[in-house]
């Protein structure tokens, strides 16, 4: 606004004509004079809800002139978003459980689906039960989560209902979000708009999707050096498993699906530390840090790797000494 207003008297103390460009379009170019300073209104974004309007019972909204039809409509999904991550970073070790984040064309009028799965290891009566009391009455205009509850007596009861989905081409790339990612404002958007953006799959035969994993309990416990997983493993809130999926019977090759997956995984990349070793992206330079951390880890396995194979017969893409040859030493 500051310098809008810089604008505005420079304009005025040399007599220039002022043109102002905001998100509405124009067939007969009202943002356009030959020779005027033209004032920019589209990085206004703010959005502001009032759920609690005595105006209208569905509530308010008061938006910013920068703002698209769009970016009102998507705003109440990222609201739900980043509350919900901000909720599953305070649940206690009574809680596991993941949520999934995917387009889809199955609900009229929805582009975009966040389904949150969570189990509860105790007894019905535990206090930690109402730790998720603000979740399930999260209401912001009309994004309530829909509530089910299923009870299982053991946790192999609850594993014989999982089934895979059926086979198709994905291509797949993971991190580890960190929790000091979620108590950072500026790094909890980035991270909301890239699972809001995973509803804008690059065709019509393709799918994004998204699966994070609660992680905690006493695999925190563990001391460094242990066992040879990434530390980033043990200290992080969730695990993010993303991909893109088509068909067999593609309209693209499968190079341009596969480029677009990687510019998700970039985007991702700096919202995490480390990946999951079995479901990493394929392309990974620093594979090395990313499996097995920045400390001595890799290190010990390549010495463990060179006394028991010292031919390399066995190999793998991306494991351990799979960049070595037969001389190195």
């Amino acid at each position: 606004m500051v310098i809008t207003l810089y604008k505005v008297l420079f304009a005025k103390r040399y007599n220039l004509m002022v043109t102002i460009m905001s998100s509405g379009h124009s067939y007969i170019c009202r943002s356009a004079h030959d020779g005027s300073v033209l004032i920019s209104m589209e990085r206004m974004k703010g959005i502001k809800f009032n759920l609690n309007s005595d105006r209208n019972p569905a509530g308010e909204v008061t938006v910013q002139s920068g703002n698209r039809w769009l970016d009102v409509y998507e705003a109440p999904g990222r609201n739900t978003l980043r509350f919900a991550i901000n909720e599953l970073s305070r649940l206690s070790r009574d809680w596991g459980g993941y949520f999934i984040v995917s387009g889809t064309q199955l609900i009229p009028g929805v582009v975009g689906m966040f389904t949150l799965f969570l189990n509860h290891y105790g007894a019905d009566d535990d206090q930690s039960n109402t730790e998720i009391d603000s979740l399930i009455n999260h209401n912001p205009n009309g994004n309530r989560f829909g509530v089910s509850d299923v009870r299982f007596n053991t946790f192999l009861d609850y594993a014989r209902t999982v089934t895979d989905p059926p086979h198709v081409n994905t291509y797949r790339f993971s991190t580890f979000v960190q929790e000091h990612i979620v108590r950072n404002v500026s790094q909890v958007d980035q991270l909301v708009d890239f699972l809001m953006d995973l509803v804008h799959a690059p065709s019509n035969d393709s799918e994004y999707d998204c699966t994070g994993i609660l992680t905690g309990g006493k695999m925190k416990e563990v001391p460094d050096g242990l066992t040879p997983i990434n530390p980033k493993f043990r200290t992080a809130l969730m695990y993010l498993a993303c991909g893109i999926s088509w068909p067999a019977h593609k309209t693209h090759p499968d190079e341009f699906y596969i480029d677009h997956a990687l510019q998700k995984r970039d985007q991702l990349s700096p919202l995490g530390e480390g990946c999951y070793f079995n479901e990493p992206a394929e392309d990974l330079d620093d594979w090395k840090t990313q499996f097995w951390g920045k400390g001595g880890n890799y290190k010990r396995l390549l010495e463990i790797k060179r006394k028991w194979d010292p031919d390399l017969f066995f190999w793998c893409h991306n494991c351990v000494g799979s960049d070595e040859s037969v001389d190195s030493e």
